[in-house]
C-alpha cells in the first residue's frame, strides 16, 4: 500500500489494540498441543491464544516437473493462456489460469507475473474458456490468442469501519500520491511508476476509485 496508506492503516489497527512488532521474526513457540507463547529473535516473549500465520502462497507444480513446461514461479503462459515449454513454444493441450498462472499484462508491462487479487481467476477463466471454445469449433485459435490479455487486478478489504478498494498493480509503483480526501477519514492515493500510473487505492471514496477503471482501460488500448 506503500507509506501513506500503509502508516494510515496501521495507525487504524493501534488505536483497535494491535501491536506490531516490525522487523522481527519467530524465535519459537512455547507449549504443547496449543501454542501457549511466541519467542521473538529479539527475545521478546508473547502470551499466546491462537497463532496465525500468513506466509503467503506457493504455485503448485511440483506435478509439472517432467512435463517439459516452463514452471518458473507459477506456469508460463501465452496471451491466450496456453502453457509455454522451457524451449519458449506453446503447448495447445495446457491452459493455466488463476494464481499460478504467469502471464504478461499490456496494462502495465510485457513482464510475465503471476498475480494473486481475488478477481482474477474469474478473468483467466474466461479467456481460458474463449480459447477452449474456439479450439473445439476447429477455429483460428492462434489469432484469438494473440489479442492482448489485459485484465485489470482488484482487491478489496474491510478493516473495521473503513473499506479498502484498489485497482491495479499498486506493488509496482515507485511512488505514490494523495490526490482526494485525507488518510485519517476518506481518501485516494494513485500510484505511479515514472509517470505511468500503475495502480489506485482508496479508504472510502468508492466511486472515486471505480472511476479509474476507465483510465486503466484507456491506458491500455
Amino acid at each position: 500500500l506503500g507509506p501513506i496508506l500503509g502508516a494510515e492503516l496501521r495507525r487504524r489497527h493501534e488505536v483497535h489494540g494491535v501491536r506490531f512488532y516490525c522487523g522481527e521474526s519467530v524465535f519459537g513457540l512455547v507449549g504443547g498441543v496449543n501454542v501457549e507463547r511466541v519467542i521473538l529473535t529479539s527475545g521478546i516473549m508473547l502470551e499466546c491464544d491462537v497463532l496465525i500465520v500468513a506466509v503467503g502462497s506457493d504455485p503448485q507444480t511440483s506435478w509439472l516437473q517432467e512435463s517439459g513446461l516452463d514452471i518458473v514461479d507459477g506456469v508460463l503462459v501465452d496471451a491466450g493462456l496456453r502453457a509455454i515449454t522451457t524451449e519458449g513454444d506453446v503447448d495447445r493441450r495446457v491452459v493455466a489460469v488463476g494464481d499460478v498462472a504467469r502471464y504478461a499484462n499490456t496494462l502495465f508491462d510485457l513482464i510475465p507475473r503471476r498475480v494473486e487479487h481475488w478477481n482474477l481467476p474469474t478473468e483467466t477463466g474466461k479467456r481460458a474458456g474463449q480459447i477452449l471454445a474456439v479450439q473445439l469449433a476447429g477455429g483460428d485459435v492462434d489469432a484469438l490468442a494473440a489479442t492482448p490479455f489485459a485484465p485489470l487486478p482488484s482487491f478489496w478489504s474491510d478493516q473495521y469501519d473503513a473499506h479498502v478498494l484498489a485497482f491495479g498493480m499498486t506493488y509496482l509503483a515507485d511512488r505514490s500520491e494523495l490526490v482526494a480526501g485525507t488518510p485519517d477519514t476518506e481518501c485516494v492515493v494513485e500510484y505511479f511508476r515514472g509517470e505511468n500510473l500503475v495502480g489506485v487505492c482508496g479508504i472510502g471514496m468508492r466511486s472515486a476509485v471505480q472511476s479509474y477503471r476507465s483510465r486503466f482501460v484507456t491506458s491500455a488500448a
